[in-house]
């Protein structure tokens, strides 16, 4: 979105969001990678890099099928990775990333009024009773505490010892330090691919084997879950966790 607006600066982001949706995927894939780069994500396949160009669309067009097969054959022979291609006459439909305009109601009467239950309904609900169930209300309310914690504070993911405004010490100590901070790690990547990052979120350690063998991948996509619900980005469901833990 910024990169598109530091040359089209009059476009809203939904105009910019359905307009990038009619574009070729390749072009699409091109600003994904730019974005990427920014943020300091990495390529998913170990030793690799982002190839930045100065426009993906135009170099989207100049991409065929031919050049996209050999890039696929590439990865296969060098890295073991087979990559599925929709086809480059296919796009993605961004929209759905458009925020809704705000209410320009009555402040007097909306100031008045209470919650209602359709308000609460409406919130973003990834965690169920099952989980509740399963993982106990103490774990996921300090795991929804941690997830808040991190989004309220830049580079979270240096308090190593974990603690912070919502998570005093003897939480840390009851349920454990290294989950903390594996909740902070897992929070600032999340930052980042909603278009916050921290300043600092290149130094962020990502997931590693080590973390699905001790905490357990069930454990792991909880943690994603409760991450989005408390960032309201339902739509990074799976994004998240595969990106966290590409190494793994």
């Amino acid at each position: 979105m910024k990169i598109i607006q530091s040359v089209q600066p009059r476009l809203t982001r939904e105009q910019i969001l359905t307009d990038f949706s009619r574009r070729g995927i390749v072009g699409q894939m091109g600003f994904v990678a730019l974005a990427c780069d920014y943020l300091g994500i990495p390529p998913p396949i170990r030793g690799n890099v982002w190839t930045v160009f100065k426009n993906p669309y135009l170099t989207g067009e100049q991409v065929t099928e031919s050049h996209i097969q050999a890039a696929q054959y590439a990865l296969l022979k060098q890295d073991g990775v087979r990559v599925e291609w929709p086809g480059c006459d296919k796009s993605i439909d961004f929209r759905m990333m458009a925020e809704p305009e705000p209410y320009a109601g009555d402040d007097e009467c909306d100031e008045d009024e209470d919650e209602t239950d359709d308000d609460l309904d409406s919130a973003v609900k990834l965690v169920t009773e099952d989980d509740e169930e399963v993982y106990g209300e103490d774990l996921i309310d300090l795991l929804r505490r941690v997830a808040a914690d991190s989004w309220a504070i830049s580079n979270s993911f240096l308090l190593r010892e974990g603690e912070g405004a919502s998570v005093p010490h003897e939480d840390v100590e009851a349920f454990g330090g290294d989950l903390v901070y594996l909740v902070r790690r897992m929070a600032e990547l999340a930052r980042a691919m909603v278009g916050r990052p921290s300043p600092n979120f290149s130094q962020c350690p990502l997931g590693s084997r080590e973390d699905v063998e001790r905490f357990g991948e069930d454990l792991l996509e909880l943690i994603e879950r409760i991450i989005l619900e408390e960032f309201e980005a339902p739509h990074l469901v799976s994004t998240v966790l595969s990106v966290f833990i590409r190494e793994a």
